[in-house]
C-alpha cells in the first residue's frame, strides 16, 4: 500500500536524522524481507511465513505509532505444517490499525492468536482500539480480498468480524486443517 510505504520511508528519514542507526538498520531489513515476501513468495505459504511477515509489518507500524501500539502473536498450536493464501492476514491487521488504532488517543494493542479447535485452525486478530462500523469495512478492498481468498482456498473456511465502538474489533478466520495440510 502506498500510504504504508510513504509512512515507513518517512520514519526511516526520522531515524536517520536522530542518528538511531541500529533501529534504522533493523527497519530496513524488515521492509526488505516484506518486499521479498510480497514479490517472490508463492500464492500458498506456510503459516509461519505469513506470521513473520505480520511481525515485520507490525514492527514497522510501531515505528510510526511508538508507545500507542503494542502487538503480540500467540501461537497456541504448531504452525509449520499448514499453508494459507499469501497476504491473508495483513489486510486484517491493517484494518485494525487504520480503523481502530490510528483514530484512538490511548495506547492500543493488537493480538494475533493462532489456536486449534477440533479439525479447524482458528486465527483471531483483535484490538482494543476505537472499534469500527462493520458496514464501513465490509466493502473495503483489503477485507473483500481476504474473503475472496478464503472462498477460493476452501469452502469450509469462515470469516467473522465483530466490533464494538469504544472497545475494539475482533476478526476471526476458521480454516479446515485438511485444506491447509502441507501435501495439499
Amino acid at each position: 500500500q502506498p500510504h504504508f510505504l510513504f509512512n515507513t520511508l518517512n520514519n526511516f528519514i526520522a531515524l536517520n536524522q536522530v542518528g538511531d542507526r541500529d533501529t534504522l538498520e533493523n527497519a530496513l531489513y524488515e521492509l526488505s524481507d516484506m518486499l521479498r515476501y510480497v514479490l517472490k513468495a508463492p500464492s500458498l505459504v506456510y503459516l509461519s511465513m505469513e506470521l513473520q511477515f505480520i511481525e515485520d509489518y507490525c514492527a514497522l507500524q510501531k515505528l510510526r505509532f511508538s508507545d500507542r501500539l503494542t502487538y503480540e502473536i500467540q501461537l497456541n498450536t504448531p504452525v509449520d505444517r499448514y499453508r494459507i493464501p499469501k497476504l491473508l492476514l495483513q489486510p486484517i491487521v491493517e484494518n485494525s490499525i487504520l480503523h481502530g488504532i490510528e483514530p484512538c488517543s490511548h495506547a492500543c494493542r493488537i493480538l494475533i492468536d493462532v489456536s486449534s479447535r477440533d479439525d479447524q485452525l482458528v486465527i483471531t486478530v483483535s484490538d482494543n482500539g476505537v472499534g469500527c462500523s462493520i458496514e464501513e469495512t465490509e466493502n473495503s478492498i483489503g477485507l473483500t480480498n481476504v474473503k475472496e481468498r478464503l472462498e477460493f482456498f476452501s469452502a469450509e473456511s469462515k470469516f467473522e468480524m465483530d466490533s464494538v465502538k469504544g472497545k475494539g474489533t475482533r476478526t476471526t478466520i476458521y480454516l479446515s486443517k485438511y485444506s491447509m495440510e502441507e501435501n495439499r
